[in-house]
């Protein structure tokens, strides 16, 4: 693959980091895709108005594009940090009973 350069009139968001991957769709006048987005590739580096990305199809990309990054999974989605469950189960009759299954639902929130 080889490393190119996109440019931008903007600023662009600065939660953007090296290891992104970058997608792009073709776009009508009003900003709806026209087709389902496409892979460009890795981000490798970035500046405030640039992206550099390690991929083989920008000369496809038109100008005016819609173009936009996604995280890798194993970034997102990490061990639990910084919430825990401390739990104490009670049995209020006076024979002994028998837990059966306990459960938990975790969902990832915004960060």
């Amino acid at each position: 693959m080889a490393l190119f350069q996109i440019d931008f009139d903007y600023t662009i968001d600065n939660s953007i980091s090296i290891g992104d991957v970058a997608y792009y769709c073709n776009t009508t006048p009003d900003g709806m895709c026209i087709e389902d987005p496409q892979k460009i590739g890795t981000i490798t580096g970035y500046g405030t108005h640039h992206i550099v990305v390690d991929t083989t199809i920008a000369a496809s990309i038109t100008i005016g594009a819609f173009i936009f990054f996604s995280k890798p999974i194993q970034v997102e989605e990490t061990s639990l940090k910084g919430y825990y469950a401390d739990v104490t189960f009670e049995n209020s009759k006076t024979t002994p009973i028998e837990l059966f299954a306990i459960s938990s639902e975790l969902a990832l929130s915004s960060k």
